[in-house]
């Protein structure tokens, strides 16, 4: 039942389970904590946290998540520094660090990912990657990483693009990446309203309409 609820992001119900369970194990502590940081309480968070007889990846890997998810990248980058003298880092645990870094930092912990810890690259850590590049203004890089990543691209890459574009102002890639979405997702109309915020109305219609084929 915490499990359940944990799961369903349902804070006050799994905290009533997590009160009346008599003595706590890794999997109620764990379920607790891991409810606690999705909801984006970081307080009640570290406070669980530090209240654990242990701590195991998954608790770990729970405080580190919230931290990436409120965007607190000192928090995060220290957490992980103190993971890394208790446990050897996962593909999870990547991930989240990889979402709150900067461009320089995010390629080290890739680099570092798979030559010091051997952990494969899935296909959030290149989407994590595509993310920083588009952030810091490399459109160009982004685009060539998303079409040459040893992955399938999807709809939450050329969002993630189209947004970068939109926040650089880069018209011409950014109809590129709308094109291409469309291609994977005719129906993604999402695409089409970021193009076209781009612009002034009128204009805005027209670079649709072309990207449309119309």
């Amino acid at each position: 039942m915490l499990l359940t609820f944990s799961r369903s992001g349902l804070v006050a119900e799994a905290k009533q389970i997590f009160d009346a369970i008599p003595q706590h194990n890794s999997v109620s502590w764990d379920a607790m904590l891991v409810c606690y940081a999705q909801s984006g309480d970081a307080h009640s968070s570290k406070r669980l946290f530090d209240a654990m007889p242990e701590h195991d990846l998954v608790a770990w890997n729970a405080l580190l998540a919230g931290h990436a998810q409120l965007g607190q990248p000192e928090a995060a980058a220290q957490t992980f520094d103190e993971i890394k003298m208790v446990e050897r880092p996962d593909a999870i645990c990547f991930v989240s660090i990889m979402t709150v870094c900067e461009l320089e930092q995010c390629r080290e912990c890739f680099v570092s990912m798979v030559g010091d810890f051997g952990v494969v690259a899935r296909k959030q850590h290149y989407s994590c990657l595509v993310d920083v590049l588009g952030r810091a203004g490399h459109i160009t890089k982004a685009m060539d990483l998303i079409t040459n990543m040893p992955f399938e691209e999807d709809c939450v890459d050329w969002m993630c693009f189209l947004d970068a574009c939109r926040r650089h102002s880069d018209v011409a890639h950014g109809a590129q990446g709308a094109k291409r979405l469309l291609e994977i997702d005719p129906g993604n109309s999402g695409a089409l309203v970021v193009l076209g915020s781009m612009f002034t109305f009128g204009k805005g219609v027209k670079v649709v309409d072309q990207v449309l084929g119309k």
